[in-house]
Parts: C-alpha cells; sequence; structure tokens
C-alpha cells in the first residue's frame, strides 16, 4: 500500500471508490454485453472451450471438482436450513 507509506501521490487510487459511479460503470459493461448478442456468444463459447480444456484428459480430476461442488451446494443448503430454524 504504497499511497499510506509513501505519499497520496504515489499512488492515483483512493481508500474507497463511488458506488454510484462505479455501479454506472459496471452497469455500462453489462448493458453492452446484452445489446451485442454476438459478443456474448461469443465469449461464452470462449468460456466453455475454456473449460472443456482445462477439464479434457483427466477424468478423476473433473469428477473430484464435480464432487467438490455438490459438497460446496450441500454445505450451503445444510447452512441455510439451519438458519430457518433459528428463533427469531
Amino acid at each position: 500500500m504504497r499511497r499510506w507509506s509513501d505519499s497520496k501521490e504515489a499512488c492515483a487510487n483512493g481508500r474507497s471508490h463511488s458506488a454510484p459511479k462505479t455501479e454506472a460503470g459496471v452497469w455500462e459493461k453489462v448493458r453492452a454485453y446484452l445489446m451485442s448478442p454476438e459478443t456474448l456468444r461469443a465469449d461464452l463459447e470462449r468460456a466453455i472451450e475454456f473449460r472443456r480444456a482445462e477439464m479434457r484428459g483427466d477424468p478423476e480430476r473433473e469428477v473430484k471438482a464435480w464432487l467438490e461442488k455438490l459438497s460446496e451446494a450441500d454445505n450451503l443448503r445444510r447452512a441455510g436450513r439451519r438458519a430457518d430454524l433459528r428463533p427469531r
């Protein structure tokens, strides 16, 4: 964190960002994707192919990844059930 150890001039970024400005910037990026279905489709296809290539060739790793995802989902479900049972 050079800004705080050296000086404010060492780093152009402040400690935090304005939520309205950040949200507006994010929305513009999302909106641009939604307005360009070809770009969105191409990016999604590239991401899917990346995932396929990542898993290709090692079925045991793929099984392990899916078992971890299932376990995580189960843990979230149990945590939600416990939260629902707590008195309010």
